[in-house]
């Protein structure tokens, strides 16, 4: 039998957020508190607080890191699979270089 998720188990309520909630979870970001702190505080789950955090507009990670954040995008050198040259590559998904994107190069 498939385990129940927490909600279902009667754990927590599925409830709205409150404007004194969304004002506390708040808080506890500016705070740096971490989410499993923030969601027995609240009395919701983690993945809740989470989720609510990410719409309200905190999307950075609350990972403390010493490294300092890049200013510049890291760009790797990758094979285009159209025209199979070189080109500046700004990610894994990105396997085209700009010309055969925009369909400008006919030497496939």
């Amino acid at each position: 039998m498939a385990k129940k998720s927490a909600h279902r188990r009667g754990r927590y309520k599925k409830t709205t957020w409150t404007e004194v909630e969304s004002v506390r979870l708040a808080e506890l970001l500016n705070e740096k508190t971490p989410y499993r702190e923030i969601a027995r505080i609240l009395g919701k789950s983690r993945s809740a607080c989470e989720g609510h955090a990410f719409r309200m507009g905190f999307t950075q990670s609350l990972k403390i890191t010493d490294e300092e954040p890049l200013d510049e995008p890291i760009y790797t050198s990758r094979l285009c699979l159209g025209c199979l040259q070189h080109f500046q590559s700004h990610g894994f998904g990105n396997r085209l270089c700009g010309p055969c994107k925009r369909g400008l190069n006919r030497n496939r």
